[in-house]
């Protein structure tokens, strides 16, 4: 290998593993895609099914992946530009950040409605019991 190559960050590896942990996860009823091409923050859209029917309704995910451990106890931080809570405002189909700590066991992620949160008028980091109340927390 050549000292001049490129190398892949460790950051991209993460959130890989984190696209690839979520879907996981899912309801078997739920089916995943991962948009072709340049994305602007959705790096997956999901399509819910009831009893093997399509119900119309769809999800939107941007995926972060973490080798940090979450202490659910404590506050989640997260970095997320403005650019992106107005993106998400832009959709009528919920679009969740979707946090997945990819060293955890059993494999988890964490998720936050971005349009509700921005409904909220939120400026600064919610408290994990803020979050959880509003949101769900865990899935």
């Amino acid at each position: 290998m050549a000292k001049d190559s490129a190398i892949r960050p460790e950051a991209h590896e993460t959130d890989t593993a984190a696209r690839r942990i979520v879907p996981l996860l899912m309801p078997r009823s739920w089916e995943h895609r991962e948009p072709g091409g340049r994305d602007y923050g959705i790096d997956m859209q999901v399509e819910l099914f009831r009893a093997g029917r399509p119900t119309g309704d769809t999800l939107l995910f941007q995926i972060k992946g973490t080798t940090k451990p979450i202490d659910e106890s404590e506050a989640i931080p997260f970095d997320l530009p403005v650019s992106t809570l107005r993106y998400s405002e832009l959709f009528s189909a919920p679009f969740l950040l979707v946090l997945c700590p990819v060293n955890a066991e059993p494999h988890c992620w964490y998720f936050l409605w971005l349009q509700e949160f921005t409904a909220l008028g939120a400026t600064s980091s919610l408290s994990r019991s803020q979050v959880e109340h509003a949101f769900g927390g865990r899935l």
